[in-house]
């Protein structure tokens, strides 16, 4: 899924959206949520954008944004803190969707590189 965008670059957040009980749902994620998320993994995020590093993390944010909705539809769209990226790294039982999905994607990366 690849509906990810700079949500409006004056707040200098990215928007984008899951699928929940097969709608969709409206979500953002602000630069200080990414900034904190590059914190926990030990990554230097400076000289990255903020598009760029929604990409990057992008097979964490959106489990986290499931969670967070745990199947209920909101009018207001979704917006993903600092807090809820600490909240979810540090909570391995809340986040074990996240670490599947990230090994998959790492795993499915290392096929397609080994074929022809």
């Amino acid at each position: 899924m690849n509906d990810a965008a700079p949500a409006n670059p004056a707040s200098d957040c990215v928007a984008f959206s899951i699928s929940i009980n097969a709608q969709e749902r409206e979500c953002s994620i602000s630069r200080e949520a990414l900034n904190t998320l590059s914190k926990l993994k030990n990554i230097d995020s400076t000289d990255a954008d903020t598009l760029e590093l929604f990409k990057a993390f992008e097979t964490f944010i959106r489990p986290v944004a499931q969670s967070i909705c745990n199947g209920k539809i909101s009018q207001a769209p979704l917006r993903l803190t600092p807090e809820n990226m600490e909240s979810a790294y540090s909570s391995p039982i809340k986040f074990k969707s996240a670490i599947r999905v990230m090994t998959f994607a790492s795993q499915n990366e290392v096929r397609k590189d080994t074929v022809p």
